[in-house]
């Protein structure tokens, strides 16, 4: 390794996710020098770490062509690592890709995890899971840290409107997808009515299905606007912005970068009772993070809405999920496996 400074190639540091953006940044200050991995240009066998998120084509079924180039990456790194001493880190931010097909055969997993180095959790509970599912990957070096906030836009804090006797302004908001249970929702929302609340679900549907039967529950009621389309991190957060709680009826998850998103917005989180989100509702506490047992139903969403009207004005605190902090963190755990 270079005594001097230590390079890290980081998949993506550009993304429609504002979150890879910031962890890029955190990570690039003093001897660090971080670069955007592109495999389609040159491999780089003289990084000390390639840190991957997402790296979904490893679990999943992919083009012949995907699949050609998911073994010249793990050819590339076998090569670096046994040549240079380099380390590839994964970023754990689910365990196997969203709304796909596992593989028939685990040989292309297998061979990613021969190749890892490193480890990154965004929650306890997060690794927890993670070693019961993956056993095998219970020695890799690992570091637990948080899901750091979004900073941007610059916002005050200012409540959201609860006034009694108003409906609360609730919004899903991300890609829509059938494990984010958008139509529970929907049609909890539907039957509530528009004096309880008003719903918006934004975001691109690539689920023809889904698109329709959303867009139909969207048209026959006057409580809820379904937009589908790609968001910007502008609108993103413009959505956000405008709702008095985020709602995350997912069936499944191990972190929510959403429901930090809500949180760094200064919105309340509407979630189902998963031991990750047990540990977030912990460091902010109750009053912004309203979590319920089984599916999302009307009755839980109005439990719900009672507790956004009663919930206290005071201001969140997410001195944990600063970028300072969390930045560190990540520094001396990548130091330390690139020796």
């Amino acid at each position: 390794m270079n005594k001097d400074y230590i390079r890290v190639a980081v998949r993506p540091v550009k993304s429609l996710n504002a979150f890879t953006t910031y962890f890029a940044k955190s990570i690039r200050q003093g001897r660090f020098l971080v670069a955007e991995l592109n495999e389609l240009k040159t491999y780089p066998f003289r990084s000390e770490i390639v840190l991957l998120h997402w790296p979904d084509e490893f679990f999943r079924k992919v083009s012949r062509r995907a699949r050609v180039r998911r073994w010249i990456f793990l050819i590339n790194a076998t090569l670096s690592r046994c040549l240079f001493g380099q380390k590839v880190v994964w970023a754990v931010h689910n365990l196997v890709p969203h709304d796909s097909s596992s593989l028939k055969s685990t040989q292309i997993m297998r061979s990613f995890f021969s190749c890892l180095g490193g480890l990154i959790f965004f929650s306890q509970e997060s690794r927890k899971v993670f070693t019961e599912v993956y056993p095998e990957l219970s020695l890799v070096p690992f570091v637990i840290t948080k899901h750091g906030r979004y900073p941007g836009p610059d916002l005050e804090f200012s409540p959201a409107h609860n006034a009694p006797g108003t409906p609360i302004k609730c919004a899903l908001v991300g890609y829509i997808r059938p494990y984010k249970s958008p139509m529970s929702l929907a049609s909890a929302a539907a039957a509530l009515g528009k004096d309880a609340v008003s719903l918006t679900i934004a975001g691109l549907c690539a689920n023809k299905q889904l698109a329709y039967d959303l867009s139909c529950v969207s048209s026959s009621t006057d409580n809820i606007l379904f937009i589908n389309e790609q968001l910007s991190e502008v609108r993103f957060t413009e959505i956000i912005d405008e709702s008095d709680a985020i709602v995350i009826p997912y069936q499944s998850i191990l972190n929510s970068g959403s429901a930090v998103h809500a949180l760094s917005r200064y919105r309340r989180v509407i979630a189902p009772r998963f031991p990750t989100l047990v540990e977030l509702q912990s460091a902010v506490g109750s009053d912004w993070v309203h979590l319920y047992d089984g599916s999302m139903s009307p009755d839980t969403l109005r439990k719900a809405l009672v507790w956004a009207h009663n919930a206290p004005k005071s201001e969140p605190d997410l001195s944990q999920f600063e970028w300072e902090g969390i930045g560190s963190q990540l520094r001396d755990f990548l130091e330390t496996v690139a020796r």
